[in-house]
């Protein structure tokens, strides 16, 4: 598997290396360092500096310079997650000299003007990421390759936590066997094969991930699951049909702001009158036009953006009803550890280069610190087309 290792060396190639720097920058990084040590994180023990350009590079690019000069190796921590927690947890006043400039407030300018969902580039994440290598993924994920948040309430490791999860949904999806289920973004299949094994529920899975695709098909057929799980290789906006159940996880974080209309829209014309649709989803506290994390959009994912409460409420006013909404947020930090800890034990086993390897410890740990300080959460909806059955329930 060398997708990762040549990708990166890709990326590696077009991050330049500084020169000395300029008047400013180093009077802007005395100022981050500060900044720094304000946030509580002592210098020397928990932020190692290897290159003190990496303080220039913080104030002149915010979050992409932070996450950047780790890739470089210009710092290195013992706890990636608390040193980024504690950035985390900085006033919004003193934290906005550090991760604003006039590029980062220029570029998100521009990206609220464009629609970067739009459909010429929803591949783009499927190809930068989730087309690494299944390989790769199945590695460090559980077997059901569960790449969204688990459930920690009684589990006691990842694959009982990630099964938690799974039967958590199903049963806010009131299954029946025979019940025709849609996964929108189902991923690598396992929670759809898994509602097909257990619940007996026919499953359409579509997913615009070729390699994701492909291993759906593979482990539906050395399961003999049959008709009972499908694929297709479609994007959402294409949807035709009518299901009994529709569940959707970790994927409307690729929908894009300006395509939440058309998102609900779809869904609510393929719910049945007595459907049930549940989302899972990560989410801001804010409501944002695009994600202004311009190392996550860079490295990770591409056009990637987070809804809000308020946004997921606009979007949906009219289509559907909303009937349970639950965060799970703080479960998500201790999936981001697990994930980590078990990157570390094979990342050996792989070609990857050393700036892979520091980009994808940074993207675990620095993800897992945001939920863990309530900046990022995570959302199961539970939504409905007015189902009355669940009046009458209510008076009984």
């Amino acid at each position: 598997m060398g997708e990762p290792s040549g990708r990166m060396e890709a990326q590696a190639a077009t991050l330049a290396v500084p020169a000395r720097a300029s008047y400013f920058g180093e009077r802007a990084g005395v100022l981050i360092e500060e900044l720094a040590r304000r946030a509580g994180i002592e210098i020397g023990r928990e932020l190692i500096v290897r290159d003190r350009t990496m303080w220039a590079d913080w104030a002149a690019k915010g979050m992409l310079g932070i996450g950047e000069s780790y890739m470089q190796g210009k710092w290195d921590a013992p706890r990636v997650d608390v040193v980024m927690g504690k950035l985390a947890a900085l006033p919004s006043s003193e934290k906005r000299k550090i991760f604003s400039s006039w590029r980062n407030k220029a570029l998100v300018g521009l990206a609220t003007l464009a629609n970067r969902q739009r459909r010429s580039r929803e591949l783009e994440v499927a190809v930068g990421h989730y087309n690494l290598g299944n390989d790769f993924f199945a590695a460090w994920l559980d077997p059901q390759m569960q790449y969204s948040c688990a459930v920690w309430k009684d589990a006691r490791t990842l694959e009982e936590a990630q099964l938690a999860k799974m039967r958590l949904l199903a049963e806010k999806l009131e299954l029946r066997p025979g019940h025709a289920v849609l996964d929108i973004g189902c991923g690598w299949g396992g929670f759809g094969r898994f509602l097909a094994r257990e619940y007996g529920a026919r499953v359409t899975g579509v997913n615009i991930s070729t390699e994701q695709i492909r291993w759906c098909r593979g482990r539906a057929a050395a399961e003999g699951l049959g008709e009972a799980f499908e694929t297709r290789e479609q994007s959402w906006r294409d949807l035709k049909g009518r299901w009994d159940r529709i569940v959707c996880v970790g994927m409307l974080e690729h929908v894009g702001p300006k395509n939440y209309g058309d998102f609900f829209a779809v869904c609510g014309r393929a719910l049945a009158e007595d459907g049930v649709f549940v989302l899972q989803t990560i989410g801001s506290n804010q409501s944002r036009d695009a994600l202004n994390d311009r190392w996550i959009t860079t490295y990770i994912f591409p056009n990637g953006a987070l809804p809000s409460i308020a946004q997921i409420a606009r979007a949906v006013e009219k289509r559907l009803v909303v009937e349970d909404l639950q965060n799970l947020g703080p479960d998500y930090d201790r999936t981001l550890m697990a994930w980590h800890e078990r990157f570390q034990r094979i990342k050996g086993q792989f070609p990857l280069n050393q700036t892979f390897v520091r980009m994808w410890e940074f993207y675990l740990l620095y993800t897992a610190a945001g939920f863990r300080e309530r900046k990022t959460q995570l959302w199961q909806i539970v939504m409905t087309k007015r189902r009355k059955d669940r009046c009458d329930a209510g008076r009984g």
